[in-house]
């Protein structure tokens, strides 16, 4: 890992380079789930002028393309919109009539050709026209058919509400968005740079950007629940312990943070899952405290919503489907396999699956997508399991303890036995003296 804080770090070229190849990678990506196509539809309307005719057919288009109910409010805006000075709605082209329409409708139809136009003696001398609608529309993003989230800027409570109390608030928020955006089951909505966003959105609207190009506008989407953390208590202690044998000091910091946690239903203002959380560090880092503050309360949301699934198996490992930072080496989870559905039997409503504790496995790599863990020591067919169409997933071990935290505590316990047996010797010297 780069520390982009440390002047000595000097990364490699061939980590830029991968570095550089990965970013394009990604815009690859996105360009193209994000272009704009032009569909051309070709459809009859009647009208009793050619101009209310033409807006018949644009309408069926439109009914065609997006829906009936997008269609009579784009074609309100267009009829209000092409109105001139007078009142009346006579151009002096065609061509003008056209880019008019494409402003008014925010590119989403970017021209059209008139085919045919005449007046039909059998419907009482209306127009009748043939017209070739080309709309205009912006290819969304897959990602947005996932569950949508925005995790807002954090609550503080009013003694923590300085300098210090916000910046830890915002790191811990951005490391949330962090982990929730690389489990790739959310799509994460930005609520911290929409400004920035609104002003590219607002030059598309420039007299000299391409009319397609204002197919872009109108696209934002509203999200499904909203999580919503506040951090309601921080302290941080440091002790100082002097050996009464040697008289070396030994340092020993604590720190937590006490939250509280809620996702809500953004259509309904209902509250889907509430909690309360305290999350303890023995490292002298805020930043590390924020990171693992903040994986605390992604845990709590990926597993009451996605908990990560085995998908493959091999002599010694399993790969889950989710990656990314929150799968840190060493970490440990509890392996469960799901099984019958619970129902409660007052409200009847679901309570999920049984879920049967299978043991212990921890990380032994991660990328942005899977995660090996190794199985250790149990004992369990997978692979047919996995065939026979068997569910296992994993929670996180709150109570265990990562492999270096593990050896901390070893060294401590060390510690306490050979202070005992020390102090068990002073007292029979003292009591034979």
């Amino acid at each position: 890992m780069i520390d982009i804080f440390n002047k000595k770090s000097t990364p490699s070229w061939s980590c830029l380079f991968g570095l550089a190849l990965g970013v394009l990678a990604l815009f690859g990506a996105s360009h193209a789930t994000a272009q704009i196509t032009e569909i051309v539809v070709e459809k009859e309307g009647v009208g009793v002028d050619q101009r209310s005719a033409i807006f018949d057919a644009i309408k069926e288009a439109l009914t065609q393309v997006n829906g009936a109910e997008v269609a009579a409010s784009t074609i309100a805006t267009i009829s209000e919109s092409t109105k001139t000075a007078d009142g009346k709605s006579s151009y002096s082209s065609a061509e003008e009539m056209a880019k008019k329409i494409a402003t008014a409708t925010k590119g989403i139809i970017n021209g059209y050709d008139l085919i045919s136009s005449q007046k039909d003696p059998s419907m009482m001398g209306q127009y009748v026209v043939k017209v070739k609608v080309k709309i205009s529309k912006l290819k969304i993003s897959a990602q947005l058919k996932r569950l949508r989230l925005a995790v807002p800027k954090i609550a503080i409570s009013r003694k923590l509400n300085n300098a210090a109390g916000r910046q830890f608030a915002d790191d811990v928020r951005n490391k949330v968005v962090d982990f929730l955006t690389q489990t790739r089951k959310f799509a994460v909505m930005d609520r911290t740079y929409e400004n920035i966003s609104n002003n590219e959105l607002d030059r598309l609207r420039d007299p000299n950007v391409k009319s397609a190009e204002l197919a872009r506008l109108g696209n934002k989407v509203g999200i499904d629940f909203i999580v919503v953390p506040k951090i309601n208590n921080f302290s941080s202690k440091k002790y100082i312990r002097r050996s009464k044998l040697s008289g070396k000091k030994t340092t020993r910091f604590s720190s937590r943070v006490d939250l509280s946690l809620r996702v809500i239903d953004v259509a309904t203002s209902q509250i889907k899952f509430s909690k309360n959380l305290t999350v303890r560090s023995d490292i002298p880092s805020k930043a590390r405290l924020a990171s693992k503050t903040a994986r605390s309360v992604s845990d709590l949301i990926i597993n009451s919503i996605f908990p990560p699934r085995v998908i493959s198996v091999s002599e010694v490992s399993l790969t889950i489907n989710q990656g990314g930072d929150s799968f840190s080496k060493g970490r440990r989870f509890l392996l469960y396999k799901l099984g019958k559905r619970l129902f409660d039997p007052v409200t009847r409503e679901s309570l999920g699956r049984e879920e049967i504790s299978l043991g212990t496995v921890s990380v032994i790599s991660s990328t942005d997508r899977v995660t090996q863990l190794n199985k250790g020591k149990i004992k369990f067919n997978f692979r047919d399991a996995l065939a026979e169409g068997i569910t296992f997933i994993i929670r996180p071990d709150m109570n265990g303890l990562s492999s270096g935290q593990a050896r901390r505590v070893n060294i401590q316990k060390e510690d306490r036995k050979v202070q005992k047996r020390i102090n068990k010797m002073k007292k029979k010297a003292k009591d034979d003296w």
